[in-house]
Order: structure tokens, then C-alpha cells, then sequence
């Protein structure tokens, strides 16, 4: 009985028993994973590295998830020699001969930095820079003076690293620089013509010599001669008529002699932070009508095309305060002339002359960026054959058009190193300040109260 008792006394009841069950599970899984991630390590390398792993136990056999990152090579039964062959990760399993428990290794195979860290430590200007091993790359870290030394760093790890290179480096110093650009554009033209109509009517003798552009109606009438009418042989040259009406003699001569002279002169200045690009644009854009082909309907879409003056820059501080400059200027201009008519708009070409270069300058100094002439010439001669080609008596019977047009563009650049202005250094603005209100005696005498006050305006120095 006692025994019995004492068995009762330790016996649990069916239900507690089922309830132990998953309690025991549970915990039996704990401590499996517990152990699991005991076992799991991580491991660091870089391209071309190797590290030595001596192990507790003779090793059984081992598994690489991706043989590519790594290689691993038995030195003895307890050591593993592990070298990294390519950036990326993997996972190393190792099993024991006497049935211990797995050890897995998760290697990190990152870029061999050692060359790359001791550039940067013996350049006094890159001393700032670090560079750091990320899972997904290499990240260049810190601050420079200048943009010089941003680039040679940049340059510096693409060297050894290649491009993957993710660059977070901070420029300390930044610059701001001025360009001025002038566009000194030349374009001269003249034009030369002569032309020559005339007709001759009396009952005996007929003649008449017309000009192709002259509209004529030839009508005999008995008794009444020859009818015939001349326009003007150049309908926007000045145009000298004779006429001797008892002599039935009607001539018509035209002439012109025109010269053109135009000048066109811009000068943008555009401020621009050192190693960031401007841009300027003074003209306008022009629509052109796009017909679009394929969807059945015939519609007709609009795009706009810049012309004028357009610059695009990109200034960039040296060391030494010397200035780089990326300069695109354009210069283009509506050309009515060959023009072309789509679906009944007019649309008229674009003449343009443009540059791109880079060139390295002194604060305050110039260059001249572009020289572009262009010239063409144009003869246009209208006659009758044979007698048109006669010396003097041939002037009579043709008609000549001599046209000459040359352009000349020349483009200068001036970077200047400015600084923002200071509280009161602001000079006043053109009519700050200033209120003109005239009066009835200066609209009489047309005085003007404005005239003798000119004030300099500028936004830098």
C-alpha cells in the first residue's frame, strides 16, 4: 500500500500528461535553434584574401552555397584555409566526423581596400576620405577643400576598384563665378539690279522688248498700230519712266543699289556655383505643327523649337583659383526663306550658329570662344539670246540681280570669382527711389527732370 501510495503520490493525471507534451516540444525546439545559431558565424573577407579556420573537431565534409565567392582548401583534418575569390556573400556548412554539431560560416567576400585606404592616409588633401565596405559596395565617405580633390578621389578608387563606387563625399569650398559672354554678330548685305523695258508703236514699225516679270496684251487693231502695256521690270527698285508720245516711244528703267548693315549684341552674364551648370535663353520658341501619322484621325500636335540667344555653361574652381569652363553658346534666327508650308502652316527654318568647348581661364580673364564668317553670293540674269549677249546694245535687252550677304559671329567669355554682397553694399536699383511725375511746362519744353541722374546697378562684385 505504501508503495502504492507512494506510486499514486507521483502519479500525474492523463490530462496534465497531454498538456506536458507540446511544452517539452517547444522547448526541445528552443534549444535546438539556441544552439543552431551558437554555431553560426560570420566571416569577413576581401578579394583575394584568405583566412585560417582551426576547428575543435576533425572535419567530416563541407558545403559552399555559391563556389564562385569562395575556395576552400583542407590544410588538416582540423584546419580550413578559406580564400575569397569575387565580391558577394555565401554560406560555409562544416560537419564533424564524430557527429558534433554543423558549423556554418556566413563569408563576406567585400573589394581589397588596403592600397585604396593607404592612398587616401598619405594625401594630405584626401587625409578626409574614407572608404567603406557595405554589403552592396564600397561607399567613399568625408569632406574635401575642393572639387579637385573630390575628382582625384573619385579617380583614385575607380583605379582600384573599378565603378562600383558609390560616392558621398562632401565638397567643403564652393565658388561662385560669373561668366560674362559676349555675341558680336556682323551681317552685312547688298544687292545690285537693273533692268530695262521699253516699246515702240507706230503703223509702219511694230517692236516691243519685254521683261519676263512684265504682264502684256498684244491687240492689233487696223489703223491703230500696235497695243501692248510693260509693267516694271523690278517692282520694289526705284523706277525711272520716259515717254515721247510723238514719237510713240514708252521705256521704262529700273535700278537698285541697296546695302544692309546689322548688328546684334548680347551679353548674359549667368552666376553658377562651382562644378553645377547655367543656362540663359533670350528669345522665344517658335510652334511647328507635327502631323501624326497612324492613328486615322489626321491630328496635329504642337512643338516648340527655343531660338535666340541661348548659353549653356558649367564652371569649376581649381586649386590654384584658375576656372574651367564647359561653354555652349547658340545663336539662331528665324529663316523665312526656306521656309516650308505643312498642311497650310508656314513654317519658317531655323539659321543657327553654335559652339562647344572647354578651356581653363584666370579670374577676370577673356577669351574668344568661336569666329565664324560666312558669306554667299547670288547672280541672277535675265536676257533675250543673241542679242542679249551684245556689248552695250545687249544692256537693253537683259536684266541682272547681284546679291552679296556675309556674316561674321564672334563669341568671348569672361569668368569672374564673386562673393555675395554684404548688408549696405546693395547699390540701388535703376529708378529706386526716384519718382517722375512731369508737368505741363515739361511736356511744352520737353525737359526731362530723369536726365541727369544715372545710377550704376549691379548684382556682384
Amino acid at each position: 500500500m505504501e508503495e502504492a501510495r507512494v506510486r499514486h503520490k507521483y502519479r500525474l493525471p492523463k490530462y496534465v500528461s497531454f498538456m506536458l507534451v507540446p511544452v517539452v516540444l517547444l522547448a526541445a525546439s528552443f534549444l535546438f535553434h539556441a544552439e543552431a545559431r551558437a554555431q553560426s558565424r560570420t566571416l569577413d573577407l576581401s578579394v583575394g584574401g584568405q583566412r585560417l579556420l582551426k576547428l575543435g573537431h576533425p572535419v567530416d565534409r563541407i558545403a559552399i552555397a555559391d563556389p564562385a565567392t569562395i575556395d576552400v582548401k583542407v590544410i588538416s583534418a582540423r584546419e580550413l584555409r578559406v580564400l575569397g575569390q569575387k565580391e558577394g556573400t555565401t554560406d560555409l556548412t562544416i560537419w564533424f566526423a564524430k557527429g558534433g554539431a554543423s558549423l556554418s560560416y556566413h563569408v563576406v567576400v567585400g573589394a581589397d581596400l588596403t592600397g585604396l585606404r593607404a592612398e587616401f592616409r598619405n594625401d594630405p588633401a584626401l587625409s578626409g576620405v574614407k572608404a567603406v565596405e557595405t554589403g552592396k559596395g564600397v561607399v567613399l565617405k568625408g569632406e574635401v577643400y575642393s572639387l579637385e580633390d573630390h575628382a582625384r578621389a573619385r579617380d583614385l578608387a575607380a583605379s582600384y576598384l573599378g565603378g562600383n563606387v558609390r560616392d558621398a563625399i562632401t565638397v567643403a569650398d564652393r565658388r561662385m563665378v560669373a561668366v560674362e559672354v559676349r555675341f558680336a554678330a556682323v551681317s552685312t548685305s547688298t544687292l545690285k539690279a537693273l533692268g530695262l523695258n521699253f516699246q515702240s508703236l507706230d503703223n509702219n514699225f511694230q517692236f516691243a522688248a519685254i521683261g519676263p516679270s512684265a504682264s502684256t496684251n498684244f491687240d492689233y487693231t487696223s489703223g491703230a498700230g500696235l497695243g501692248a502695256n510693260t509693267g516694271l521690270p523690278l517692282s520694289q527698285a526705284f523706277n525711272l519712266f520716259l515717254a515721247w508720245p510723238g514719237s510713240n516711244l514708252l521705256g521704262v528703267i529700273s535700278a537698285l543699289s541697296n546695302a544692309n548693315l546689322a548688328q546684334l549684341l548680347a551679353e548674359p552674364t549667368l552666376l553658377v556655383r562651382s562644378g553645377e551648370d547655367a543656362e540663359f535663353l533670350a528669345g522665344g520658341e517658335i510652334p511647328i505643327p507635327v502631323p501624326q501619322s497612324g492613328n486615322g484621325n489626321g491630328t496635329v500636335t504642337i512643338e516648340y523649337k527655343k531660338f535666340g540667344v541661348q548659353l549653356d555653361v558649367a564652371a569649376t574652381v581649381l586649386d590654384n583659383d584658375r576656372i574651367v569652363l564647359k561653354v555652349n553658346p547658340e545663336v539662331s534666327e528665324l529663316d523665312f526663306t526656306n521656309a516650308l508650308v505643312i498642311q497650310g502652316f508656314r513654317i519658317p527654318a531655323l539659321r543657327t550658329r553654335s559652339t562647344r568647348t572647354t578651356i581653363e581661364l584666370g579670374d577676370g580673364q577673356s577669351f574668344v570662344l568661336a569666329g565664324l564668317m560666312y558669306s554667299s553670293s547670288g547672280n541672277v540674269e535675265d536676257r533675250i539670246p543673241g542679242i542679249g549677249d551684245l556689248p552695250i546694245i545687249g544692256t537693253f535687252f537683259k536684266r541682272t540681280q547681284n546679291s552679296r550677304e556675309r556674316q561674321e559671329l564672334i563669341i568671348v567669355a569672361t569668368p569672374r570669382l564673386v562673393s555675395p554682397m554684404e548688408d549696405g553694399e546693395v547699390p540701388k536699383l535703376p529708378g529706386e527711389g526716384q519718382i517722375y511725375d512731369p508737368g505741363f511746362g515739361d511736356i511744352l519744353l520737353n525737359t526731362e527732370t530723369l536726365g541727369g541722374h544715372v545710377v550704376e546697378h549691379g548684382l556682384m562684385r
